[in-house]
């Protein structure tokens, strides 16, 4: 959570092709960043490891310009029985009764959203064991923001995660329904 400065980065000698990807080769580059993730000393910095500069440390550091972090209830089976991870994609199903209607619909309202945290994690356990949270921050753009916010209030919401190699989105999915 620490912002970065010249007082706690050093510059260190590397070989050009051991640098990691997405390594700094210059202290101002970090300069002003906040740090999203602990790091051990002499431990090059990656992007993926720093916000932007003025987000914020915690959680406001990693979500990117003109996206919002959304919290949703969720619980054991809500949460795909608790193997939801920071990073981990999902889609989320709403199930609700239309007015007039004899049985419930079940619709796709968003699909591959990034999963933030799950409860106050911010990063996967490092043994992927499975945990019951009540809360799951997902990101989400403004309009996205709006619409699971409308579909929890209309709904039953339910995760359903993806492959991590997915990232397809289908076009024309229609709501199922048990007849």
């Amino acid at each position: 959570g620490v912002t970065l400065s010249a007082d706690n980065v050093m510059l260190l000698d590397w070989y050009s092709d051991a640098l990691p990807s997405g390594a700094f080769t210059n202290v101002a580059d970090v300069n002003g960043h906040p740090l999203l993730y602990p790091m051990s000393a002499k431990e090059p910095i990656l992007q993926r490891d720093i916000g932007v500069v003025g987000a914020g440390i915690g959680l406001a550091g990693k979500i990117p310009e003109g996206m919002r972090g959304v919290a949703i209830r969720s619980n054991e089976i809500i949460g795909v029985a608790g193997f939801l991870y920071p990073g981990s994609r999902v889609d989320l199903l709403m199930t609700f009764t239309p007015p007039g209607a004899p049985l419930p619909v079940t619709e796709t309202v968003l699909q591959n959203v990034e999963v933030l945290t799950a409860g106050q994690t911010i990063e996967p356990d490092p043994q992927g064991k499975p945990q019951t949270v009540n809360v799951v921050t997902l990101l989400l753009s403004p309009e996205n923001s709006q619409k699971l916010q409308l579909a929890s209030a209309q709904g039953n919401i339910q995760f359903v995660l993806r492959s991590g190699a997915d990232q397809k989105e289908i076009a024309d999915l229609r709501p199922t329904r048990l007849d």
